[in-house]
């Protein structure tokens, strides 16, 4: 229906600044949060009903669908039909396991021994970690829609510009009154529970066996070269045109 916009889905890995990219998506003006999947990791799928639901909404107006996600052939068939417009958001492997270890830790769950911790997650997460954007890559236009917590944690202006640039809609984010009283647009992030993790605490945490072998899975993984050094560091110097 030529009426209707459509979907932005934010594929992302957990702990990637996923849940605060899309409020902020949320705040303006005519977008509005959504879910459209069922299932987690690699039981998650798009739900044909629920999708259809929240495009039914979309008249002048779009939602934001935040999801760990792979790019499976159904979500490739609704992104190239324009039902959905994706974000994909990554971060640097080690950064992305200390960060969910923090994450128990804040939530009350005690943890006498990191190493430990560090070595569990490196074999229950970084598999899935991979298959996500081993699957996200094979997009066409992956670098164009890339968006890394790194640059989020260094400049959230220049990362959400990109995003508006990506959408097309290049004033997306204008200033709308915010749900918390009291709270501007121009301050909104910095009173946000965002939690600006420092970039490469991962990697000086870490053991040098602990990043030997993420960096075998990621050799395993037949993820192309280009793309180690920011898996393993957060570090960029892919050449494309299409990347920011």
């Amino acid at each position: 229906n030529n009426d209707l916009t459509s979907g932005i889905l934010l594929a992302c890995m957990p702990k990637s600044g996923s849940t605060f990219t899309a409020n902020r998506l949320a705040q303006a003006e005519n977008v509005r949060l959504a879910n459209i999947v069922l299932g987690i990791l690699d039981d998650a799928v798009i739900n044909i009903k629920m999708l259809a639901t929240a495009l039914s909404q979309n008249k002048n107006s779009s939602f934001v669908a935040q999801s760990h996600i792979l790019c499976s052939s159904l979500t490739l068939e609704l992104i190239e039909k324009k039902y959905l417009v994706p974000l994909v958001l990554t971060r640097n492997l080690p950064d992305a396991i200390i960060s969910m270890i923090d994450h128990q830790i804040a939530s009350g769950v005690r943890i006498s021994d990191i190493e430990q911790k560090c070595e569990h997650y490196i074999h229950l997460l970084v598999p899935w970690y991979l298959k996500f954007f081993a699957s996200w890559i094979e997009y066409s236009e992956f670098k164009k829609v890339w968006l890394r917590y790194e640059d989020l944690s260094k400049n959230n202006q220049k990362y959400f510009n990109k995003i508006t640039s990506i959408l097309g809609i290049e004033d997306m984010l204008v200033e709308r009154p915010l749900q918390k009283k009291n709270i501007s647009a121009d301050n909104f992030i910095s009173n946000s529970h965002f939690n600006k993790g420092v970039n490469g605490r991962g990697h000086k945490i870490m053991s040098a066996r602990q990043m030997e072998l993420i960096r075998k899975l990621i050799i395993l993984s037949e993820i192309p070269y280009e793309y180690w050094d920011y898996l393993l560091t957060g570090n960029i110097e892919i050449s494309s045109e299409n990347t920011v």
